[in-house]
Order: C-alpha cells, then structure tokens, then sequence
C-alpha cells in the first residue's frame, strides 16, 4: 500500500488511538496476577498486540477478546512447561520482554521471528544478562540473534546489562516481578529515562516495592507472593499525538484532539512540551481533556535531547524543515539506529531527496529551515516514518508518494482515515 497527499485544510475532532506501549504491558501484568484482569479500551488491529497475545498464551496465559475488552486470566505468573515455539511478530516489546520470561520458564521454549523485523535489533545486552544470572540460551543460527532457545532458570539474584534501550530494563524489571524473590539490577547507560518510569508505575500501582538511584542505574525489586486482577482503560497514545498535531501545524490548521488522559505518565508525553517551546500554538485543556492546535504558529528551531523522546526523532526532523528561523539540533539520539531502521539515517537520505537542508552526525539531525519540494518517499517497513513522512508530504503544495505504507498498522492503522476525516486527501493505492 502507497500513499499520495498534499497540503489541505484540516478542521474537527479527531480521537487517537489508544497507547500499544500501555496495552502491550497490560498484557503481562494482567498474566502476572491471579484472577481475571481487564483490559478496556486496547490498541485495536495491531499486528503487535496479536503477537504478545498468542506469546502469553503458549506461557500458559488464557486470554479472550469479549465486546472489544481483553480478558486475561493469569495464574499469578505461573509459566508453563512448554517447548512451544513463539514469535516476535517483529515487535522489538514483545521480542524482549518475552525473552526475560522465557528465561524462567520450564522446557525449553524457542523464541523466533518469521518476518524478521526485528533480527537484527540489540538484544545481546539482555541476554548478556540472563546468561549472567544462569540461564542458558541456545542459539539456532546466529550467535546472540533469533532464533534461540532458552534452557535453565537463573540462578543469581542480580542482573547488570546495559540500559541504552530501555526496553532491556522493562525486560529485566518485569522478569523480576515474575520471579517474586528479591531481585537487584545493576544498568549501565541508563536511556530512555521516561519510558522505564512508565514501567515502574505499573510496578507501584500493582504493590510490588521497587526502589532505584537517582539516575536509574541500580534497582531493587521486592515482588509480592500475589498481585490482584485488576481493570485498567488503556490511554490515548501519546506516541501518535505528534502526527496530527504535525499535520495542523505544517498546513496552518485548527484541530481538537479529545480524550487524552493528562495525567498518564507515558514516555513521549513531552513532545506536547518541545512543540509549545518551538512556538507552537497549542493550548490543554486539562479539564475536558483536549489538546487543541490554533492557526498561526511561527515555529523556530531547538535543541532537543531525543533520549527523551526517542521515537519522536524523525518527526522532529520534519518539524526543523518548517521552523522559519533557528536551528533544530536533535541530539543524544543514537540508539535510533537500532530501531525498526536506522531512523537517523533513513530520515536524513528521504528529507535531503525533498531539499532538506539537514546533516547527519553519529548521535543525531542538524536540520536548518528548508523549502522542501515534493518526492517519492520510503518508508523502510517503519511505522514512525510513515508517520513523520506524512507530515512532511502534507507540508506541500503538490503531491508526494509514499511507498509501502502498510507497516502503519503497528501503531494508527487508522491515520489516513482519522486525517481525512478533518480534511486531509490521504489516498491509499493498492
């Protein structure tokens, strides 16, 4: 599937999709307790949450979809005995934080990835670790890649491992909730501060007691013998706010985005902040829970430390081409490269086919006010560049192409329709 657009006008309401990285965990602790937890309001139709669901359940999960809620009977974290084979689906959440339970399953479960979207992500830091703690992983093919089994509980009670991505931490955090003895984690080059916090929430919420240090290098978990079911209503996504508010922002539109729960503490939450601080006009409403995007905004380039916001690199970059005046420097940004592709990179050769005024350096963009010219776009099987592609096309007066948009699905399978439904002539060929 492609999509062709241009600049339009946008104007309505427009309500996003509910968070992958809320339900995905939602999923887990909901197999992590002991009785029947629900899951209201989940992502919907991604090809991720299809992948942890059938995960949990060869672990011995039962999990059902009634009246478009998840119902998760967990057995209070108990995994099976199993030598059932499972895949990622190319999810880089599911291949991680499976892997840590994996590591304390009974068997010997193998863990595959048949679209080979995530092959060749990092994973060696989080099996580093579980090595390290005593488990014993058998690799199929290719030392420290997919597919491999693991054989063995851990053995150990403390876990170190590099933390650049953050999902090893979650991995690591969550594995120790499941083992319910006390647990220490030692994380060098702790990143992505925001997104581990999101899992720590989930810890407390849950009972479980976890302290850590200032600067989120060492944790102990003390797990609880029984976690209760619980309800829980997944969020709106903050992860796909960026792109509407894009797309107001590059075609001088207003738009109202409804339902976004201000209080939830997901990792990309500070994107609403950097685009204010680029001059963006945009008003929350805490009270009736909007965000609202007024015409006539002068956007001005900034400095933005994206390990704070890491998925958002692409998209600021697009938003650096747009600013009238400054410099956009994107910055402590090089773990964008081990993502769905190298985003860096990706970014800069698809920007500079538009005529992009942009630099590529090891950790980050430069991005300086551009006229960018229309073009055909790839997308490199990313769902953020799609996204961020998008806004840049809907910049432009006349049409640009982009190619093989069907990896959206990951996150707004909805977008072009949502778009179009405010204005927006997104047209899906093929």
């Amino acid at each position: 599937m492609d999509y062709t657009l241009n600049r339009e006008s946008l104007e309505g309401k427009l309500q996003l999709p509910s968070s992958k990285s809320q339900t995905l965990r939602a999923l887990i602790f909901g197999f992590l307790a002991e009785g029947t937890s629900i899951i209201q309001n989940p992502l919907k139709n991604s090809p991720d949450i299809d992948s942890m669901v059938s995960a949990l359940q060869a672990l011995g999960a039962s999990i059902e979809k009634k009246e478009g809620c998840f119902h998760v009977l967990g057995g209070g974290g108990k995994l099976n005995n199993t030598h059932l084979s499972m895949d990622t689906g190319g999810s880089g959440i599911v291949y991680r934080f499976i892997t840590g339970l994996l590591s304390l399953a009974a068997g010997a479960p193998t863990l595959t990835d048949k679209f080979l979207g995530v092959k060749n992500r990092p994973i060696t830091p989080l099996l580093t670790a579980l090595k390290n703690a005593g488990s014993q992983i058998e690799f199929l093919e290719k030392e420290n890649a997919l597919p491999y089994k693991i054989l063995g509980r851990p053995n150990k009670n403390i876990y170190s491992a590099d933390g650049s991505d953050s999902q090893t931490v979650s991995a690591l955090l969550i594995l120790a909730a499941f083992r319910k003895e006390p647990i220490e984690l030692h994380i060098t080059n702790p990143g992505e501060i925001p997104w581990i916090k999101v899992t720590l929430k989930w810890l407390r919420n849950l009972g479980i007691s976890v302290t850590h240090n200032e600067d989120f290098s060492k944790f102990n978990v003390h797990a609880k013998e029984r976690i209760e079911a619980f309800n829980y209503k997944v969020p709106a996504d903050y992860s796909s706010l960026m792109y509407p508010l894009g797309m107001a922002l590059v075609s001088d539109s207003c738009i109202t985005i409804d339902g976004i729960d201000l209080n939830d503490d997901q990792g990309d939450k500070i994107i609403v902040e950097k685009l204010q601080e680029m001059g963006a006009k945009i008003e929350v409403d805490k009270k009736n829970a909007q965000i609202r995007v007024l015409k006539g905004s002068s956007l001005r380039g900034i400095t933005i430390d994206m390990s704070l916001c890491i998925d958002a690199i692409a998209f600021f970059a697009v938003m650096g081409c747009f600013a009238s005046t400054g410099v956009m420097r994107l910055v402590n940004a090089s773990i964008a490269r081990t993502k769905e592709c190298d985003r860096i990179s990706s970014t800069y050769k698809e920007l500079k086919k538009m005529g992009a005024n942009i630099r590529e350096r090891e950790d980050g963009l430069i991005i300086y006010p551009s006229a960018l010219k229309p073009a055909t776009l790839l997308c490199y099987n990313d769902h953020r560049m799609v996204l961020a592609l998008s806004v840049a096309a809907f910049g432009l007066d006349e049409k640009s192409t982009l190619k093989d948009t069907a990896c959206i699905n990951k996150t707004y399978g909805s977008f072009a329709k949502d778009m179009n439904g405010l204005g927006a002539k997104i047209k899906e060929i093929g």
